[in-house]
């Protein structure tokens, strides 16, 4: 590869990690507080667990620590109001 080649693919694995990002941290307070008004849960418990793994290999995979920090704090944010 050339190093423009480099450079675009670099470009889009930067875009598609702050659009990761972007994702968890608009929807994961949201997961967090979901409710479909009645005490029936609104995932089942097999949703639940495929989509907690989901969302932590997701997050693992998001690379310095402090962007971790963001999802989380920003979610803890939310929950709170």
């Amino acid at each position: 590869m050339d190093d423009k080649d480099e450079t675009a693919e670099e470009s889009n694995r930067e875009e598609h990690r702050q659009t990761k990002l972007k994702i968890l941290t608009s929807w994961l307070p949201l997961l967090c507080i979901a409710s479909n008004v009645t005490d029936i849960p609104v995932l089942s418990a097999g949703e639940r667990a495929k989509l907690e793994k989901i969302l932590e290999e997701t997050i693992e995979k998001l690379e310095p620590e402090m962007e971790q920090e963001q999802v989380f704090s920003t979610s803890k944010a939310m929950i709170s109001v």
